[in-house]
């Protein structure tokens, strides 16, 4: 439908539509929330512990939020956002920069970690840097520029 708003016209998607928009991110969102909750469970009940293992915990981490955001994204939308209110909008300005918190969070840090991590195995498996090294020279600088860079 067109709806007009305070710049011109724009378009509104029908109640069908919203439905489908809204609901078609939750599978894969929960199916991810699942693989990234089993990988943080493995790393925490594993006594092992590497580079390895925390960057790919950080990682994780990291994918559980983003994914916890693109759940409740639908539902958060605050209800006067739109000129007509969307299908399951429930959420207030609070929530929606809440969204916007989780989702310039998880953009930042997620790339960031797969960098990191593809910096932990070019530095030990090509230049055989060894893994207490990397842990003393480079992990807590790294981990620190990724948290305060994403936040």
């Amino acid at each position: 439908a067109i709806v007009e708003a305070n710049d011109g016209y724009s378009y509104m998607p029908s109640t069908t539509q919203q439905r489908v928009v809204s609901s078609i991110q939750i599978p894969p969102s929960i199916l991810s929330l699942i693989g990234s909750s089993l990988i943080i469970y493995n790393i925490r009940k594993n006594p092992k512990r590497s580079p390895h293992r925390r960057i790919m915990l950080a990682l994780s981490v990291s994918n559980t939020i983003s994914t916890l955001g693109w759940i409740l994204q639908p539902f958060f939308v605050p209800q006067d956002a739109l000129p007509e209110p969307w299908v399951y909008a429930v959420g207030n300005d609070a929530s929606c920069v809440m969204l916007g918190a989780i989702s310039q969070f998880s953009i930042i840090s997620q790339p960031l970690y797969l960098g990191f991590l593809s910096l932990y195995f070019l530095l030990t498996v090509k230049f055989g840097v060894k893994q207490r090294d990397f842990e003393a020279k480079y992990e807590r600088w790294v981990h620190a520029f990724v948290l305060i860079f994403a936040v």
